[in-house]
């Protein structure tokens, strides 16, 4: 009997995801909320739900028996694969208090400061009326929200309840982070891990 893979979200990314795990015997079930994501008709089951509805997520891995769960390319979706797979007993790539760190500003934000990692001032809030002694001009986010939705520069007070406003409406925990903004270079570096050692792929 072949294994179960339940793989969340169904964009071009998750197209060779498919096909590696179909190359490798498994038999795919595919979750994603579009009415007919084009990773669809590579998969061998599809559900149209919300790769972010944990219960509902949780419900078809165990409707499926599925064996292992997992993502590639989407950021949200690793605290779903994670918060799941820990309930299920399945294994995965990342723990689930990784996952939630990964996907959640104010998460990641708590690390940083703990491990004395540079990072801008910040202030977390879930209400628009609020007094920030931040220094203009700031960047408004949501916590928790896929690719750039919901943030916005701002460069005065006038502009700030409106945008909090915005960015909370993204916001799946109703949250949103208010950051100076900070000049820069901006790097980004892709990497895996095996036994404690990174091996670096770009930069």
């Amino acid at each position: 009997m072949k294994k179960k893979a339940l793989v969340l979200a169904g964009g071009l990314p998750q197209i060779k995801l498919i096909n590696e795990l179909k190359s490798r015997g498994y038999y795919v079930i595919l979750v994603d909320y579009s009415l007919s994501p084009i990773a669809e008709r590579f998969a061998d089951k599809f559900y149209r739900e919300s790769t972010l509805d944990v219960p509902m997520v949780t419900q078809i891995a165990i409707k499926e028996n599925a064996d292992i769960i997992i993502t590639c390319c989407t950021d949200q979706a690793l605290s779903t694969v994670s918060s799941v797979s820990a309930k299920l007993g399945l294994p995965c790539y990342i723990d689930e208090r990784t996952g939630l760190s990964v996907t959640n500003k104010k998460e990641m934000k708590s690390i940083l400061y703990a491990n004395r990692i540079p990072t801008s001032r910040f202030v977390i809030t879930d209400n628009s009326d609020i007094d920030i002694d931040l220094k203009y001009p700031v960047v408004v986010k949501p916590v928790d929200c896929n690719s750039s939705k919901g943030v916005t520069k701002v460069y005065s007070e006038s502009e700030l309840k409106q945008t909090i406003s915005d960015s909370i409406s993204y916001s799946r925990g109703k949250n949103a982070i208010v950051e100076e903004y900070v000049e820069g270079k901006e790097v980004s570096v892709d990497a895996f891990v095996v036994e404690g050692k990174v091996h670096l792929l770009c930069t």
